[in-house]
């Protein structure tokens, strides 16, 4: 259910931009995307707070150290930061690509139309395909698809096939990261005793998410300073890819060690 909402509001959120880029500026997107994020942030105040129930307050939390110490941990933050690079990178690719194909002044409408088409791909995934998935093919083995997928646009992009490889190359992202990959990541954290999960999930993801961005941010910045074209990001996110797929290949036996620990 929390990844169907967050598709369909990114469906109706592009939709709504492409709609309103056709009668006004880019600026005003903005402004009417902040007058949204208020209104979103006004609803949390009907949201019940949560209370810890005397299980889980009697479990505790372990400390960060001690849990970053098992190689289990290590792994799973090693992947999320890995793949946050990596889907940072392919990202600017696409815009790249995007902004050199494109009149300027139809990028705000072009972009909308494009993401609310991969959205709708998303949705379809969501509801249609990851459940299935999962089920058959188990958590690593989804966890292998979105990087395998977009090795393809990323190759496509390094041999000089332009906005076509970079659309392929989102593609794989916008359909696949929101549904398959962050179902299968949300379900390493379940064979982690409880006291554990407490102890790093948040911190994790801020880690692996936050932290994969603004590294792939100084990363793309000095090999743009360095005079990188698109031809060589790409091979970077090749090799971004080539690390995501193996730290996912790594996680198996722990994956299922850590199940039966526990």
């Amino acid at each position: 259910f929390v990844g169907t909402g967050s598709v369909s509001g990114a469906i109706l959120g592009f939709g709504a931009a492409g709609l309103l880029a056709q009668v006004t500026s880019p600026r005003n997107l903005v402004l009417a995307a902040a007058g949204v994020m208020l209104a979103a942030a006004a609803l949390t105040f009907g949201v019940p707070e949560h209370k810890d129930t005397v299980e889980e307050e009697a479990l505790g939390t372990i400390p960060l150290g001690e849990a970053l110490a098992r190689p289990y941990v290590r792994l799973v933050a090693l992947l999320l930061l890995v793949s946050t690079v990596a889907l940072t990178f392919g990202d600017f690719l696409f815009k790249m690509a995007v902004a050199d194909a494109v009149d300027p002044e139809q990028l705000a409408e072009t972009f909308a139309m494009l993401y609310l088409a991969l959205n709708v791909a998303s949705l379809a995934v969501q509801v249609l395909l990851v459940g299935r998935v999962i089920r058959r093919a188990g958590v690593v083995v989804s966890l292998l698809a979105l990087p395998l997928l977009m090795l393809f646009g990323a190759a496509g992009i390094m041999v000089g096939l332009g906005a076509g490889a970079a659309i392929a190359l989102k593609g794989a992202d916008s359909s696949l990261r929101h549904t398959l990959h962050r179902t299968a990541v949300e379900l390493l954290f379940v064979p982690m005793p409880q006291r554990v999960q407490r102890g790093v999930k948040g911190l994790v993801d801020v880690f692996g998410q936050r932290g994969g961005q603004a590294l792939a941010s100084v990363l793309i910045l000095g090999a743009l300073a360095a005079g990188a074209t698109a031809p060589w990001l790409a091979l970077g996110l090749l090799m971004l890819l080539a690390a995501w797929v193996g730290i996912a290949l790594k996680l198996r036996q722990p994956y299922v060690a850590v199940f039966r620990g526990t």
